[in-house]
């Protein structure tokens, strides 16, 4: 947000950086049974079902 509005286009784009919000990702390894791919649900994710059965 800081870097947009530092940017010179805050005059004529009172808005710009408004609502905006910065998630950073942490990139985590291991070994798994299978493949796991990027290209099916949502980035970045993993589904546990192990934690469930654990009672998490």
């Amino acid at each position: 947000g800081a870097l947009l509005l530092r940017s010179g286009y805050g005059e004529r784009l009172p808005r710009l950086g408004h609502g905006f919000t910065c998630h950073p990702a942490h990139i985590l390894v291991g070994e798994h049974e299978r493949p796991i791919t990027n290209d099916v649900g949502h980035p970045k994710s993993y589904f546990l079902d192990r934690a469930v059965e654990e009672g998490y």
